[in-house]
This record gives C-alpha cells, sequence and structure tokens, in this order.
C-alpha cells in the first residue's frame, strides 16, 4: 500500500475526519473525481456545433419512430440553450384524430394541461414574496390550521394530528411535511358498494364531498378546516417524504394571506406578466380552447376543462394550484430560461432553491422544491455525475415534465396530450434527450474551451508557465508542465499536502481546472473580466479507484473531491486558485496564480 493510498484508507477508516501532518490537514484522492456541477462553462452556441445538430437528427429520428403508431395523442419536445434565442432541437406531432374543438395543428404555442408542474409556479410564487422564508412555520401565516376538525374520538397526539408548528413552508414545498396526499380521493366518496371488497359499512354520504374528481365539485377552504383534520398524518414532520397536493394547496393559501391577491391574480402579476409569456394560465379560458389540444375521446373523459378545484382559495375562485395549470412549449422554455437565468429570483435565491432537500426511495433521485432530481453518472465519457432538475405532472390523458441541466444551461420541455403516451413515456422522452443531446453539448463545450482557455501562458521573469488542453474524456482541463520559479509543481503535490516542510521526491501527481462560477467586471461595461477556476490534483489510475471503492459498501467513495479543495494555503492564498482574464471576446488572455503570486500571459 502506497503512501498515498494509506493516507486515504486512515481518510475514510475516520469518516472524513482529515489526518493531519504537522499541523496541516490533508487528503487525497484517487483518479479524476470532479466537484459536483459544471466541469468547463456551458456551450453558448450550441446550435451551430455539428455534433449538437448530428445528436438532434438523431433524436428527431427517435421521436419520429415514437409516434408513428400514434393515432389520437399529441407530442411536444424542445431543447434550448438560455444563450440562444431559439431552441436547438423542436418537434411537434400532430395525430390524425383529434377532438375538433382544439387545434387541428400542434405547434410550440399549442397549450396542454400540465398538471402537477403547476406545483412549480406555486413554489416559485411563494419564494417571490418579500419577508417569507422556507423555514418559518406554516402557522405563523396559517395559525387556524392548529384548530383544524379531527375524528370523533381522536385524542391531540403525534398519531392522529399533524404538529403544524413544526411542519414549514419548505417542508410543504419539498414533501417533507408527513401530511397525506390528498383530501378529495376518498373511496367513500365514490360510488359503488365498497363493503363488497371487505371495508365497513358507512353512513350516507360519509366523504369529504369535494374534490373535483371522482365527479365532485372543487373543495373550498372551509371545507379544507372541516376535513383535512380527520386525515391522519402519514409521518412526523422531517421523517421522509410523501407526494402531497394537499400540502402545495396550502402554500396557495400563504401566498393569498401575504399578498392580499387571489391566487391567480398574484401568480399572473408576479411571474406570468414578468416572463411576457402568453399562454400559460392558472385555469382554462373557456372561450379560448382553440389554443389547445384536446384528446379525441368523449367528452366526460378527456378531462380538459376538468376543476380538480383544490386546493382551496379564500376568494370565490377555484383554480387547481397543485394541478390545473395550462402551459405551451414556448412558454416553458422562457420560464427554464428565466430560472437558469437569474431573471426571477436573485443569482443567491436560484442557487439555494435549485438544491436537493432531501433523499427519496430511489439512489436516482433527489428531491428539492418542488423539484425532482434526477441524478446520472453514465452519460459523459468521464463518468461523472449530472443532476438534471426536473418537475413532471400527469392528469388522465395530459403528461408533461420540464427538465433544466444546470451545468450545460439547457431546459428541456416534454408536452403531450393523449391515451397513448403516459408519465413512463414522458420520462423517457426526457431521459432520450438527454442521453443523446448531452455528449454533443459535452463535445461543444469543449471545443469553446479549446478556443477560450487551452494554451500555454507564461512569464519568463520568474521562470513560469502553465499549459491547459482539453482532453476527450476527462473533465475540466488539464494542467501540464506547471512550473513556477522553475518548480514542478505537479511533482511536488505531495510535499505541499504534507506540509511539514521535509520535502521528498514526490511523485508526478496531475491536476486538472474547474470553473468555480465567480466573476467579476466585464459585463455592460465592457472591458476584460476576472473569472475564478480552481485545480484538483488527481493520483491513482481507475483501477487503484476500483479497488478502494470495492472495500466499501458505498458506490465511488474515493470522490472526496468537495473536501479537498483550498486546503493548501500559503499566506492566506491558496495554490488551487486561479483567475483568468478573459477579454471581451470570450478568450482568456493570462492567469493569476494568486497562491504562487504570479501573473502568467498566454502566449
Amino acid at each position: 500500500m502506497g503512501p498515498s493510498k494509506r493516507l486515504f484508507a486512515a481518510v475514510a477508516a475516520a469518516a472524513f475526519t482529515w489526518t493531519t501532518l504537522s499541523g496541516v490537514a490533508s487528503a487525497v484522492s484517487f483518479g479524476p473525481c470532479p466537484p459536483l456541477g459544471p466541469v468547463l462553462p456551458a456551450p453558448v452556441r450550441p446550435s451551430a456545433d455539428p455534433d449538437v445538430q448530428a445528436a438532434a437528427k438523431s433524436f428527431e429520428g427517435s421521436l419520429n419512430a415514437l409516434t408513428a403508431g400514434y393515432n389520437a395523442s399529441a407530442v411536444s419536445v424542445a431543447v434550448k440553450s438560455i444563450h440562444e434565442d431559439q431552441p436547438f432541437f423542436s418537434f411537434h406531432y400532430t395525430p390524425p384524430h383529434f377532438n375538433t374543438s382544439g387545434t387541428h395543428k400542434v405547434d410550440a404555442d399549442t397549450v396542454y394541461r400540465i398538471a402537477s408542474i403547476s406545483k412549480l409556479f406555486t413554489v416559485l410564487g411563494l419564494l417571490l414574496l418579500d419577508g417569507v422564508r422556507m423555514d418559518d412555520p406554516v402557522t405563523k401565516y396559517l395559525p387556524q390550521l392548529r384548530d383544524l376538525t379531527r375524528q370523533p374520538g381522536d385524542e391531540v397526539n403525534e398519531i392522529t394530528t399533524p404538529d403544524w408548528d413544526e411542519i414549514t413552508l419548505g417542508s410543504l414545498a419539498s414533501h417533507q411535511s408527513g401530511l397525506g396526499s390528498d383530501l378529495p380521493i376518498d373511496l367513500a366518496a365514490a360510488p359503488g358498494n365498497w363493503t363488497e371488497l371487505g371495508l365497513p359499512a358507512l353512513p350516507d354520504n360519509p366523504g369529504p364531498g369535494c374534490g373535483g374528481t371522482l365527479l365532485l365539485p372543487p373543495c373550498t377552504t372551509p371545507e379544507l378546516y372541516r376535513d383535512f383534520g380527520k386525515h391522519h398524518p402519514v409521518y412526523a414532520p422531517f421523517t421522509s417524504v410523501v407526494y402531497s397536493n394537499v400540502g402545495v394547496g396550502i402554500l396557495a393559501l400563504v401566498i393569498e394571506a401575504v399578498s392580499g391577491k387571489s391566487f391567480d391574480d398574484y401568480i399572473q402579476c408576479a411571474i406570468l406578466d414578468p416572463l411576457g409569456v402568453t399562454s400559460t394560465f392558472t385555469r382554462w379560458p373557456p372561450s379560448d380552447t382553440k389554443r389547445g389540444f384536446i384528446p379525441d375521446t368523449t367528452p366526460d373523459k378527456n378531462w380538459w376543462d376538468a376543476d380538480f378545484g383544490p386546493w382551496f382559495s379564500s376568494t370565490d375562485e377555484t383554480s387547481d394550484r397543485a394541478g390545473g395549470f395550462y402551459s405551451s412549449t414556448n412558454d416553458f422554455l422562457a420560464l427554464g430560461t428565466a430560472i437558469l437565468s437569474s431573471k426571477l429570483l436573485t443569482p443567491a435565491q436560484t442557487r439555494r432553491w435549485m438544491k436537493p432537500r432531501i433523499a427519496t426511495s430511489s439512489a436516482s433521485m433527489m428531491l428539492g422544491e418542488p423539484w425532482e432530481i434526477l441524478r446520472t453518472d453514465n452519460v459523459t465519457a468521464d463518468g461523472r455525475l449530472i443532476e438534471v432538475y426536473t418537475k413532471t405532472g400527469d392528469i388522465w390523458g395530459y403528461d408533461a415534465t420540464f427538465c433544466l441541466v444546470p451545468d450545460y444551461d439547457v431546459v428541456a420541455s416534454v408536452l403531450t396530450s393523449g391515451f397513448e403516451t403516459g408519465s413512463a413515456a414522458v420520462y423517457k422522452m426526457c431521459s432520450d434527450a438527454v442521453r443523446e443531446l448531452l455528449p454533443a453539448l459535452e463535445k461543444a463545450g469543449k471545443a469553446e474551451a479549446r478556443t477560450a482557455m487551452a494554451g500555454t501562458y507564461a512569464d519568463p521573469a520568474t521562470n513560469s508557465t502553465l499549459t491547459l488542453s482539453v482532453d476527450e474524456t476527462g473533465p475540466g482541463l488539464s494542467i501540464t508542465d506547471w512550473i513556477v520559479r522553475g518548480v514542478d509543481v505537479n511533482a511536488n503535490y505531495v510535499n505541499y499536502a504534507n506540509g511539514d516542510g521535509k520535502f521528498t521526491d514526490g511523485a508526478y501527481v496531475p491536476s486538472r481546472l474547474y470553473p468555480s462560477g465567480l466573476k467579476a467586471g466585464g459585463g455592460g461595461g465592457g472591458g476584460p473580466q476576472q473569472v475564478s477556476w480552481r485545480a484538483h490534483w488527481d493520483s491513482g489510475s481507475p483501477q487503484q479507484n476500483a479497488e478502494i471503492d470495492g472495500d466499501y459498501v458505498w458506490a465511488t467513495f474515493h470522490c472526496v473531491t468537495w473536501a479537498e479543495l483550498d486546503r493548501l494555503i500559503y499566506k492566506f492564498n491558496t495554490l488551487d486558485d486561479v483567475v483568468a482574464t478573459v477579454g471581451e471576446d470570450g478568450v482568456a488572455t493570462g492567469l493569476n496564480l494568486r497562491g504562487f503570486r504570479v501573473q502568467l500571459r498566454r502566449v
């Protein structure tokens, strides 16, 4: 076992309590392990890249094959970079059979029901309220929740009654409140003799009598207070995940309580008007059905204008805050562009919002507020982890998903209408878009990085040089020939890491450079911009990585880059700190190695 491997074993055994050598904490990972997030700047001209064009054509072929058998289902799929005005992929399918009360031609302005993607608008609306924090207890705004009617005979305890003072707005948005899913979905309210299936006989009209489903009218706020307290909690808050439509309906009541406006008016003013979109609605205008695609089914089965109500309103309006919205491809792309560009929230608020809040029982899915975050490590050649932020919705015959890939500044929209698709097909379309388009976007980003960053930088006065290159399989920028004042930096990484002042002939440890996202200068005023990058040293081969990971039950246990950055400090500056000077054309002209106090110019 070599020195670096012994060090990692000690680190792992200590559960990331770093081994300290002569007072300097150090840890070593094995093999390329980039930080989570983008490893290069996202491509800004993907539509012009030949690899992206080829991938788009291939994806179009896949969708043509998929929809060839659809007789009465519409499909719209589009993918767009936030750096371009138009999508670099667009696909719309109009089936031969459709309801003539709707559109006859599907395009990017065709309106679809978006079901539970409505929750995204509700949570975003909450985030836009001044002074409201996701850590606030919901009773700060709706104290009357403490007094919900309980079932007769129920005592007040954690098994019968939600602890509303412990339920936060964030827990409602991320399905961690412990509340049940729905008020209206109650078999007792549905027709049928349920005693034939072993259920007990009940008095007349025992169900809630509202809900918008099962041919019932939408629920009102008084009915929430009358009936939802009779539904027992599933978990204590923050125990685990339970998908809750009611939870998002309660968030809409918070919006109304704080804003003083109806939910519909607030969403229009806070989100839809600033976006400039004209095909998104909190509920469907009855006089405008020609803009929507309506499946060719009997009226009582197409669910186009079914009002699922709830979930609650303090006004006479009954829009469904958890699943009643309508939207179009163009409007989805505008929303995604605004989110990733921080046009609605500040950059810091956007970054906070687009983070996981809790894991789920699926190793590939985490939840945000209300993001469904899918994780994949089999798309790019380097096998790194990539997160796709999604929100999916389905209502009998209407299935959709909204996908953001922050690492590539890309938004994707998948909208379907009809009974030949379904939620599995929609997820598959999003997955296929990631599988086919992201490798091409990766190549496009590398091609742009070669022009912008690759090359040799030097300062003859100090005998210092550094070469950056882009390879096809590795992440980030590869650093070679890193010489400072005549000393090979990569060959002395172990001496820096040991920090004891006793220098030995260490092995050469390769390093790579990754963007940190921090920038200064430039912008609207023009002039050069300072762009921050961070170096990371990788030791060990893929075989060594596999050997290390084989000793543990945790996948990719060797990859602890998050704990290794900014560890080699010299007079307050870090040796991995590299700041590039970038001209108005996006091309770097120099590097500032702040830890070494050396300025290099591109040669």
